[in-house]
């Protein structure tokens, strides 16, 4: 599961890779991590156009009292978002597309964790 990611395109390139109507003013990201805000794409409703908002990375589930009160997942796994409490709802009607380039994914070796950059 990542844990940090990349995105180091450019405005043009979103904006023609997910039919925006608008080129976003984008600075390149190398070490985007959880609780950040970020780009994502979403649409309003199903007859609007894709547009690039930024949201903050991690989800607060609808039955927490608060963003302060909640547990902040930053991941699901695939295999069992539909069916999980905590991310069943989110998964059915609040989704959205992360523009990224690449993402870091570490592994344990004698004098460390290396990341790894994936893309």
């Amino acid at each position: 599961m990542c844990g940090r990611y990349v995105l180091a395109s450019g405005g043009d390139a979103v904006q023609a890779a997910f039919g925006l109507a608008e080129r976003p003013l984008l600075t390149p990201r190398y070490n985007i991590a959880p609780s950040q805000p970020v780009p994502v794409i979403l649409r309003r409703a199903a007859d609007t156009a894709p547009e690039l908002v930024t949201l903050q990375w991690g989800l607060v589930p609808g039955w927490a009292h608060g963003e302060a009160a909640a547990r902040r997942p930053i991941n699901a796994r695939a295999e069992t978002v539909s069916e999980r409490p905590m991310f069943r709802q989110a998964f059915r009607r609040r989704r959205c597309l992360v523009p990224a380039d690449g993402w870091y994914e570490w592994s344990v070796t004698a004098y460390g964790k290396q990341p790894w950059y994936l893309q």
